[in-house]
């Protein structure tokens, strides 16, 4: 028994067979594409909500625009190119104060001056001595000394009774 195909079944099956390399090879970059795309935004929502609940989201978040459209407004005679009002990032972290006595790591880390390793030792001292009394305690943490508490002082809090 033997196989054959005419030239055109030859041709019919020359084209499937491109048409499933081809589907093989861009299918899943497609979808990279498009998930890498959502995944911005959710991390840009993410991040939205995360600086409306810290209450330095005032300012609107610019939105991104298809490239197209930017290069049509960039191109227009006499036209500036349009910036987003931003909250300043100093003036943003200053507006919020830390509660010392009851901050996890992460949030720590936001002082100027404290890693992990402070962040750390500062946790290590509130469970070994219960909480901060006064935010100038803070000096009694290892490494934390009364230059970094000036630094501190402004961004720190021990909480309702600290004003």
């Amino acid at each position: 028994m033997t196989f054959s195909l005419s030239k055109t079944k030859w041709a019919a099956a020359a084209v499937l067979l491109f048409l499933a390399v081809l589907a093989v090879t861009f299918y899943p970059a497609f979808f990279a594409a498009r998930d890498a795309e959502d995944g911005w935004r959710t991390l840009n929502g993410e991040m939205k909500a995360m600086l409306e609940r810290q209450g330095t989201a005032s300012a609107p978040i610019p939105q991104a625009k298809p490239d197209n459209q930017q290069k049509a407004e960039g191109s227009q005679a006499g036209s500036e190119p349009k910036t987003a009002q931003t909250v300043p990032a100093k003036e943003a972290v200053a507006a919020k104060k830390i509660d010392i006595n009851t901050a996890g790591e992460k949030l720590l880390e936001e002082l100027p001056g404290i890693g992990a390793s402070k962040a750390k030792a500062i946790i290590a001292y509130r469970e070994q001595h219960g909480p901060f009394q006064t935010a100038e305690e803070i000096t009694k943490v290892k490494g934390i000394g009364p230059k970094m508490y000036e630094k501190l002082q402004e961004r720190i809090t021990i909480g309702k009774n600290d004003p």
